[in-house]
């Protein structure tokens, strides 16, 4: 038998990606996951199967939480609610899920004696105060109840941590990409809706200007990361950004697409959506300080775009 993991979260995008790069690497995994925006039947039938268990549960509840932690060997903590816009529309739900939620997880694996968890934040917590690239030691001013829903769960992870000696790991994500990431909702990143957009030949929804900017990360990536982040002892008790360091516009990124698909539709302009920040990239010195992974590992742009296309128009 491998290590075991259990994926809160798992059966979502980049749930699915993290099981395929675990399940490689040797780990048995267990997924919590209450079906809302994730997939419960990803696995079905796919030869991660065998080692993968899915427990049916929500990260809201108690005795559902517990019976996910007990017997594992590490935590990855990727359920929330991940919606910028969905949390200006829904705070208190937001305040549910992401801080009594982050909350329960990291005492279920208090309680269980757990070896580490890696808690999923994200670079929403910086807001738009600040001058990018964002540095973890910049004190946050998130513009969202979803940036301080996780402003307030990486609160709680250092507590966890310095106080009850339960080794956490926050990782703030930036804008991470990949296949299989869903458009089918109003709330839906840029880069699946822009897709969408090409695979039915319309124009792109850009909101605002367009001259916002981005620091897409592919989501394979991010996989290959976590694992890593769960046998850093070093890292224990830190935020470590996600990211490539490299800004894209949205405008930049819909002629890019266009590009890769050899596909002209335009695009077209709508107000700017409520709640998101206007530029964002990562400072990576952190991560490539104590995670050993520099940006010129990362895959680039062009060829995490293209991968992604691909799959959709195939």
């Amino acid at each position: 038998m491998g290590l075991r993991v259990l994926i809160t979260g798992g059966a979502g995008f980049i749930g699915y990606h993290l099981v395929r790069w675990l399940v490689r690497q040797g780990y048995d995994v267990r997924l919590l996951d209450n079906g809302r925006t994730g997939r419960l039947d990803r696995f079905d039938g796919t030869p991660e199967a065998r080692s993968v268990t899915l427990l049916e549960g929500d990260i809201t509840r108690p005795a559902d939480v517990e019976a996910a932690c007990e017997g594992v060997d590490y935590v990855v903590h990727l359920a929330a609610q991940v919606s910028v816009v969905e949390s200006m529309d829904r705070p208190a739900e937001t305040w549910a899920i992401n801080v009594h939620g982050t909350a329960l997880v990291l005492e279920a694996a208090r309680r269980f004696g757990v070896r580490r968890v890696v808690f999923t934040s994200s670079c929403a917590v910086y807001g738009d105060s600040l001058e990018p690239p964002f540095r973890e030691t910049d004190a946050p001013r998130p513009t969202s109840p979803y940036g301080l829903s996780k402003w307030m769960g990486e609160h709680l992870a250092e507590f966890y941590t310095r106080v009850f000696r339960l080794p956490v790991v926050t990782l703030r994500l930036f804008n991470v990409y990949g296949p299989g990431q869903r458009a089918d909702s109003p709330y839906a990143s840029v880069i699946p809706r822009f897709i969408e957009a090409l695979r039915r030949g319309v124009p792109m929804t850009v909101y605002g200007t367009g001259e916002q900017t981005r620091d897409f990360v592919f989501v394979e990536d991010v996989a290959r990361i976590i694992e890593q982040a769960l046998h850093m002892p070093q890292a224990d008790g830190l935020v470590i950004n996600v990211g490539t360091g490299r800004p894209t516009s949205v405008n930049d990124l819909a002629r890019l697409l266009q590009e890769i698909a050899g596909r002209s539709v335009g695009t077209r302009h709508e107000p700017p959506r409520p709640g998101e920040m206007l530029h964002a990239w990562a400072d990576t010195a952190r991560l490539e300080s104590v995670l050993g992974v520099s940006p010129k590992d990362l895959t680039p742009l062009r060829e995490g775009l293209a991968r992604t296309w691909a799959e959709v128009s195939s």
